[in-house]
């Protein structure tokens, strides 16, 4: 292999292995982000929105939730996901 067949194929790699790294970066973090995640129950969901718990219950399908036994609750780290879009 010749220098210059070695570089071309390195051009092509570098690009293909930041995009890698960003991606496993990216993944890393989010599980991260989900150690840290609290569930909500509507009053709590409500203190952090600044929503009432009539308003939160009337939208529920139009919020991030989840259904735990019965309950429903919020994910702390989607609603202000939810409200920052």
């Amino acid at each position: 292999m010749t220098r210059k067949e070695a570089r071309m194929i390195a051009e092509e790699m570098v690009p293909l292995m930041r995009k890698e790294i960003k991606q496993i970066v990216a993944e890393v973090l989010q599980k991260e982000d989900k150690k840290d995640d609290v569930f909500l129950d509507y009053e709590g969901a409500s203190k952090l929105t600044s929503l009432s718990v009539q308003y939160l219950r009337s939208h529920i399908l139009d919020l991030p939730h989840r259904v735990i036994g019965k309950k429903r609750v919020f994910s702390r780290n989607a609603l202000i996901e939810y409200m920052n879009r």
